[in-house]
C-alpha cells in the first residue's frame, strides 16, 4: 500500500490567516516554526519524534517462523514495504502484521512405545511439536533404553522436539513365565526367565503302571502339538508358555510260535497304550501251515504279519494246521468244436484275437477264473512242435483287472513284471481284444522276448494256471489250502507274426563309445528287436553330436546316418551294426544362430482394420518371391511373447504360445489349414491358421481367443491390449543352430 496523505482542515489555516496584525509584527522572520510529530512502531523500529514534514523509514522486526504482511494503522493496511518510508505530516502509530508460515511435517515411528497418550506408534506431526514417547513397559518386559537413529537414551517417557523424520526403538530386557504339568523346570514347577534363555523340563518319575511319552503343548484349538519325546527336554524360551509331560499306561505283549517286530522269537515287550505292534509267525513244522493268529482261543487274524493297537495286556499264538494242497485243472479248448487246437488263442477273420474261447457256445464255456487261480500264463514258443516245458522263449499273463470299469477294460494281458500291459474286452468266459489293439500285442511280445525278438518269426503260445503260491486260511478251518499251478496246455497251433516277409535271422549290434542296456556292447538280436542304447553325459568342453552308424575304410572309421540326438534313445535291429556315439571337442563345432524375426510395422502379428482377420508373418511389400521371417527348414516353431505395453522389458511378458506352419504347404486364400497354435507344453493344439509363405492369417479368432486366454490365465483381462514379440525355435536335433534373439515388441496392441 503507498503513502496515506492527510489534509489538515481549512477552518485552521483561514483562523491563522485572519489572525491581528501586531502578532506578525511581533517576529523578525515570517516563516513559521515546524510542529512536532510522533512516530510510534509496535513491532519495529524507527519511531520517534520527527518535524513535520521530515521523512520518516520504518523497519519490520520479523519473528522466525512468520512473515512481515504490512504496516497498519487502526487496522487499515498503510503499506507492505519493509522498510517502509513516508513524509512525517501528523503523529501516527504503525503496527507491524505478521503470518505464522506453513511448517513442514514429518513422520515419527516408535517400535515398543506409544506417541504421547494417543496410542499410535507412528504419526506425521508438524515441525517443532514436542511430544512425549512412551516405553510400552510391563512386569514381563523391563525398558532399558531408546535407540534414536544410532544415538541411545535411557529417559522414559522421551521428550521430542519434531524436526526430521525420526524412528524411535525400544530395547527391553524380555521376561517369560514357564509353567510345567508332570515334571518341573529347573526343579520347580514354574519360573520366570529371561527370554532366550535356556531351560531343561523334567518328566516326573513314571509309576510302575505308567510311563513318559512326550512333551506337548496345546495350540489355539487347545490340540495337542508334540515338541519332544525326551524325558530331560532341554531348549530355548523364547516367550511364556506351558508344557505338559504326557503319561500312558504301559501293557505287555507276549508272543507264542511267533515273534514281535525287532526282537526275537516267544518273546514280550512292555509298549504304551496305544502303540502299534506287529507280530509273524514262527516257521511253521513239516507239513503244517500257519492258520491264524489265536488271543485266548479265539482267532483273531489270518494275517501272517499281524498289526495291531495295543490296548491291554495280551499274549498272541500263532496257530498252525495241516497244509494241503490243490493242483489247478489244465487248460485245454478240445470242447471248442470250431477252434478245437486254438481255442485259448487266435486270431480272427476280422483281426481281433480270442482268448479263452474254450467251448463253442457261451452256455458251454465255464469260467476263465475259478478259485485258486491268480492268473492266466501265455507261453510262448517259436514252433507248435516245440518241447512246452523246456523251449519257452518268455511269459505274458492274463488277469482280471481290479479296477475294470466295464466291458472294455475288463481285463489286462501284461509282462510278467507288469511294466508294458494292454487292456482286454469282454468277461470271463470270452475275452478278446481288437484288431487296432493288435501292435501292442506284438510291442507286449517284443518286450518280453528282448533281444530273441525277430518280426518274421512265427510266435505260437500254450496256456497255464497259475496259482498264487499264497495259503488260503479262513476262520472256521483248522487248515490251509495251497493251490499249485495247473500242467501246461497243448501249444496252440494259431501262429502270430509281425511282419511275415521279414528276416527270422539274428544279428550282431555293436556299440563304441557307450552300452547296451547300461552293461553290453555287442548283442545278437532279432531283426525288429528293440535295443537301449546309452551314454553318459560328455565332459566338460566336448560335445555330444548323436549316435551314428559307423563302418570302416581300412583303418578309418567312417561315420554314416544319424540313429539320434539323445544320450539315451531306442534302436531297431534291421542288420549287422556298429553303432557309435560321436563326441567332439566343442571347440571344432562353428555354430550358427536363426536370424531374429522383424516386427517392423507389426507386420509379424496385427489385426487387420476391416473384418477383424489376424494378419501373420506378411512381412513383404509386394516382393517376390516372399521369404518368411518367423518359419524356416531350420525353424521347429516360432513363440509369440505377449506383453501389457509396447515398452516392456522382453523378458516381462504376462504368456506366451507357440506357433507351428508347414511353409511346404498352401491353401493361398482357401480353407486348408496350413499350421496351428499351442500352449508352451505343447498341449491345446488350435488348427486355424491358413495362408501360403510369408502371409498366412486367421479367420477363427473365437478359438484364438480361448487360446490366448489359457495362455494368461490370471493375467488376463478383457479390456487390455497386449502387444506381441516374436522369437524362432531351432529345430532339437539340429545342435549347430541356435534359438534366434526376440524381437523388438510391436505397437499395435490386439484384444482378446
Amino acid at each position: 500500500m503507498g503513502k496515506k496523505s492527510f489534509k489538515k482542515p481549512i477552518c485552521l489555516l483561514t483562523a491563522l490567516m485572519l489572525s491581528a496584525t501586531p502578532l506578525f509584527a511581533a517576529c523578525a522572520d515570517n516563516t513559521p516554526t515546524a510542529a512536532d510529530v510522533t512516530v510510534t512502531v509496535e513491532g519495529g523500529s524507527g519511531g520517534g519524534t520527527y518535524k513535520e514534514g521530515d521523512k520518516c523509514t520504518v523497519t519490520a522486526e520479523v519473528p522466525a517462523g512468520y512473515r512481515f504482511v504490512e504496516w497498519a494503522n487502526y487496522g487499515y493496511g498503510i503499506s507492505t514495504a519493509n522498510p517502509y518510508t513516508f513524509d512525517v505530516d501528523f503523529d501516527i502509530t504503525l503496527v507491524a502484521v505478521y503470518e505464522a508460515l506453513p511448517k513442514d511435517k514429518f513422520t515419527v515411528t516408535v517400535d515398543g512405545g506409544m506417541i504421547g497418550d494417543t496410542g499410535l506408534s507412528s504419526a506425521t506431526l508438524e515441525e517443532g511439536t514436542t511430544v512425549e514417547i512412551n516405553a510400552s513397559q510391563s512386569q514381563s518386559r523391563k525398558f532399558v533404553k531408546w535407540l534414536i537413529d544410532g544415538e541411545e537414551s535411557v529417559e522414559n517417557p522421551y521428550k521430542l522436539t519434531v524436526r526430521e523424520n525420526i524412528s524411535l526403538v525400544a530395547v527391553f530386557d524380555e521376561y517369560c513365565m514357564i509353567s510345567v504339568s508332570g515334571g518341573t523346570v529347573d526343579g520347580e514347577r514354574s519360573k520366570i526367565l529371561a527370554q532366550g534363555s535356556e531351560v531343561t523340563v523334567t518328566a516326573n518319575a513314571s509309576s510302575q503302571d505308567q510311563g513318559f511319552k512326550y512333551w506337548y503343548t496345546l495350540d489355539e484349538n487347545y490340540k495337542e502339538e508334540i515338541v519332544s519325546y525326551e524325558t530331560e527336554y532341554t531348549f530355548s524360551l523364547d516367550e511364556s508358555m506351558k508344557i505338559y509331560a504326557k503319561f500312558l499306561d504301559y501293557y505287555t505283549v507276549q508272543t507264542v510260535n511267533g515273534i514281535i517286530s525287532g526282537t526275537e522269537a516267544d518273546s514280550d515287550v512292555t509298549v504304551f497304550d496305544g502303540e502299534t505292534v506287529t507280530v509273524t509267525p514262527s516257521a511253521a513244522p513239516s507239513g503244517k501251515a500257519f492258520i491264524g493268529w489265536y488271543e485266548d482261543g479265539t482267532k483273531v487274524s489270518l494275517n501272517e504279519d499281524y498289526t495291531f493297537t495295543v490296548t491291554q495286556n495280551v499274549t498272541l499264538e500263532a496257530g498252525f494246521g495241516e497244509l494241503r494242497t490243490e493242483q489247478l485243472p489244465a487248460l485245454s479248448s478240445k470242447d471248442n468244436k470250431d477252434y478245437p487246437d486254438t481255442g485259448l488263442i487266435y486270431r480272427e477273420p476280422g483281426g481281433a484275437v480270442a482268448l479263452m474261447r474254450t467251448a463253442t457256445t457261451a452256455a458251454e464255456r465255464k469260467s476263465a477264473f475259478p478259485d485258486g487261480v491268480d492268473y492266466i500264463c501265455y507261453r510262448i514258443y517259436s514252433s507248435v512242435d516245440a518241447d512246452k516245458e523246456n523251449d519257452c522263449l518268455g511269459e505274458i499273463k492274463l488277469y482280471p483287472n481290479s479296477a475294470s470299469t466295464g466291458v472294455a477294460d475288463y481285463a489286462k494281458l501284461s509282462s510278467m513284471d507288469g511294466k508294458m500291459s494292454m487292456n482286454v474286452r469282454g468277461n470271463d468266459k470270452d475275452m478278446y481284444f481288437d484288431g487296432v489293439d493288435y501292435p501292442k500285442f506284438q510291442n507286449l511280445i517284443k518286450y518280453v522276448l528282448g533281444y530273441n525278438y525277430s518280426a518274421g518269426q512265427e510266435y505260437y503260445f500254450a496256456a497255464q494256471y497259475r496259482g498264487s503260491g499264497n495259503n488260503i486260511i479262513t476262520f472256521r478251518d483248522d487248515f490251509a489250502l495251497r493251490y499249485e499251478n495247473g500242467d501246461i496246455s497243448d501249444i496252440c497251433t494259431c501262429a502270430f507274426v509281425e511282419n511275415a516277409s521279414a528276416p527270422k535271422d539274428k544279428f550282431t549290434v555293436t556299440v563304441l563309445n557307450g552300452s547296451i542296456d547300461g552293461n553290453l556292447t555287442e548283442v545278437t538280436a532279432g531283426y525288429g528287436a528293440n535295443i537301449t542304447l546309452s551314454i553318459e553325459a560328455p565332459a566338460e568342453g566336448m560335445i555330444f553330436l548323436g549316435w551314428k552308424t559307423v563302418t570302416m575304410n581300412g583303418e578309418e572309421e567312417v561315420y554314416g546316418d544319424l540313429i539320434s540326438r539323445n544320450l539315451t534313445c531306442s534302436y531297431t535291429v534291421k542288420g549287422n551294426v556298429t553303432l557309435k556315439a560321436h563326441i567332439v571337442d566343442e571347440s571344432s563345432i562353428e555354430f550358427s544362430k536363426l536370424d531374429t524375426p522383424v516386427m517392423g510395422d507389426n507386420k509379424i502379428i496385427y489385426e487387420e482394420q476391416v473384418g477383424g482377420t489376424i494378419a501373420i508373418d506378411r512381412t513383404f511389400n509386394g516382393s517376390n518371391p516372399r521369404v518368411s521371417t518367423l518359419f524356416g527348414d531350420d525353424v521347429a516353431y516360432s513363440v509369440f511373447y505377449m506383453y501389457t505395453s509396447p515398452d516392456a522389458e522382453k523378458d516381462d511378458y504376462v504368456g506366451a504360445i507357440r506357433v507351428y506352419v508347414d511353409i511346404h504347404a498352401s491353401a493361398g486364400g482357401g480353407s486348408a489349414f496350413v499350421g496351428y497354435f499351442t500352449l508352451m507344453d505343447g498341449t491345446r493344439k488350435t488348427e486355424i491358421i491358413r495362408g501360403d509363405i510369408a502371409n498366412y492369417y486367421i479367420i477363427e479368432r473365437a478359438q484364438l481367443n480361448e487360446l490366448v486366454k489359457a495362455a494368461l490365465g490370471a493375467n488376463y483381462n478383457a479390456n487390455q491390449a497386449y502387444y506381441f514379440a516374436a522369437q524362432k525355435i531351432a529345430l532339437p536335433d539340429d545342435i549347430f543352430v541356435l534359438d534366434s534373439d526376440i524381437s523388438d515388441i510391436g505397437t499395435n496392441g490386439i484384444k482378446f
